[in-house]
């Protein structure tokens, strides 16, 4: 369980200019503002804490406050397309007053809106009960023939053509969540020297950048949540199970649960199994 005496301060970096998405981080997903998801993940994680949102843009800021975070007016000069966000983390770490002695700086990213508390505070408390580690950065797991542009010409990244699960696995950086210790926040870098990762679900892993990952995280989000009551054993058979099967097999889209009574291990076995 997560240390609730850790003293957490979250920065979300929302700038209003957005050219994949207009108005990205105030547009309504799933009946809220995109802005909204990241700044209820920190207020869940159960710390000592500051939630702070830094933006170009006066509207952002204010529903930021009506969702429970401080707002940071970020100057003009951070607020370009060529900022990186290093130099805006600073000016959010170095502009708020606070009396907390803070044991990690999070950053969060609004265009994650798939991440969940769980993930997040599965790292937290990694990163906390492993001293040593400095920054710790989410990642998603991606083994994939890959080639590469150089000289005129298209070179493979690759000596051996593997099938998928052979592969070496690759670990992308996503935009879910950086942790560092503060003495590593500066205007040109937010990683100290000890890095590790964090492998997030595929799913959480989603930035979005275009309508078609924003229609996905919809899909998502709207999901209807069916639950199951599933019997199966020796003495009735596995009728019921498969009737089950073949219902859930046609909801792709939602999200399933099943909950089979203590004698039903022979049901347990064949949902797992599908």
């Amino acid at each position: 369980m997560l240390n609730e005496n850790l003293k957490l301060l979250f920065i979300i970096p929302a700038r209003f200019g957005s050219k994949g998405i207009p108005r990205k981080n105030l547009k309504i997903l799933n009946g809220k503002p995109l802005i909204f998801y990241s700044i209820d993940n920190a207020l869940k994680i159960s710390c000592q804490k500051e939630v702070v949102v830094s933006s170009d843009s006066d509207e952002i800021l204010n529903i930021a406050t009506k969702f429970g975070a401080k707002a940071l007016k970020r100057p003009a000069e951070l607020a370009g397309d060529q900022t990186t966000i290093d130099p805006v983390v600073f000016h959010a770490y170095k502009s708020l007053s606070t009396d907390l002695n803070f044991d990690y700086v999070v950053i969060l990213q609004p265009t994650s809106p798939l991440l969940s508390v769980k993930s997040l505070e599965s790292a937290l408390m990694y990163i906390s009960l492993n001293k040593k580690i400095d920054s710790i950065i989410s990642v998603r797991e991606e083994r994939h023939l890959s080639w590469k542009y150089e000289n005129g010409e298209y070179i493979p990244n690759y000596k051996e053509r593997k099938n998928r699960q052979y592969l070496d696995p690759k670990f992308v950086e996503t935009g879910g969540f950086v942790i560092s210790k503060p003495q590593f926040i500066r205007e040109n870098s937010k990683l100290g020297q000890m890095v590790s990762v964090w492998k997030l679900p595929q799913h959480e892993s989603i930035d979005i950048d275009d309508f078609n990952d924003w229609n996905i995280c919809e899909n998502y989000l709207s999901r209807k949540r069916v639950l199951f009551v599933v019997s199966g054993y020796k003495e009735i058979g596995l009728g019921h199970v498969y009737n089950v099967l073949a219902i859930a097999d046609e909801l792709s889209n939602y999200e399933l649960h099943f909950l089979v009574d203590r004698n039903s291990q022979l049901a347990l076995k064949k949902i797992k199994e599908n």
